[in-house]
């Protein structure tokens, strides 16, 4: 496992340019465009990419597009696990440490 993040390490990946992604945002098929703004949601980065795509499935809704972009993002959402970045109580971790030591 660590040869593989050795790997990782020398690979290049491009640098991401917002401004090319929003500029040819409606070139993107439908699912790609929820893809982006659950990516969003999921992970809180890319605000703008993800207002670029909520606008673009807006103007495709107006000009007749049937597609249910609102429970698709709802459905994949939530299809997602959990993301659990809390961290424990220090006092609570303290006083197990101290009471299996008790033991």
């Amino acid at each position: 496992m660590e040869e593989d993040l050795g790997n990782l390490e020398d690979l290049e990946f491009p640098e991401l340019n917002v401004n090319d992604i929003v500029n040819n945002i409606s070139d993107y098929d439908a699912i790609k465009l929820c893809d982006i703004i659950i990516c969003h949601r999921y992970l809180g980065f890319n605000k703008e990419i993800a207002i670029a795509c909520m606008e673009e499935l807006g103007r495709r809704r107006i000009n007749g597009d049937q597609f249910d972009f609102e429970e698709y993002i709802d459905r994949e959402f939530h299809n997602l696990p959990k993301i659990e970045l809390t961290l424990p109580d220090l006092r609570t971790a303290l006083n197990q440490a101290i009471s299996s030591n008790l033991k």
